[in-house]
């Protein structure tokens, strides 16, 4: 999806990368990951987004956990002042939707425009995910 919002866009891509990664094994990471969440973890980063300054739309693709933002992307959040952007977050779930991830970046970004955003379920068909996904960032331009 961040590939096809930049293609269309004509934007970049940027991958977020944590100090410490989360193992690729699904029932390693998720009892990890759900920890972080309940405890808060801060996270800090391996790269910075250069010319932050000069973006005016971020599309931001996360997964949704447990119905919240992964505690990596709190940090994130916390780390860059998107007052003044716009915000569309894009993502991937088991079931919940976004929950109530909206409205968690709209707290840590109180300045921004967050867009209502873009979610599928991940046991949806590629092709079908790039063709709605392609219709929505259509849609809001």
């Amino acid at each position: 999806m961040a590939n096809e919002a930049a293609q269309i866009n004509d934007g970049d891509v940027f991958s977020i990368k944590i100090t410490e990664p989360y193992d690729s094994n699904y029932e390693t990471m998720v009892g990890i990951a759900q920890r972080d969440q309940n405890e808060n973890k801060h996270f800090d980063f391996l790269n910075d987004i250069e010319n932050f300054d000069e973006y005016n739309v971020v599309y931001i693709g996360m997964p949704v956990w447990w119905g919240k933002l992964p505690q990596p992307m709190v940090s994130f959040f916390e780390k860059y002042d998107f007052s003044g952007k716009t915000i569309v977050p894009f993502g991937i779930h088991l079931g919940s939707h976004f929950g109530s991830m909206v409205e968690q970046i709209k707290e840590l970004e109180p300045n921004a425009e967050i867009k209502d955003g873009f979610t599928v379920s991940a046991d949806v068909d590629n092709e079908k995910v790039k063709a709605d996904f392609s219709a929505y960032i259509r849609n809001l331009q």
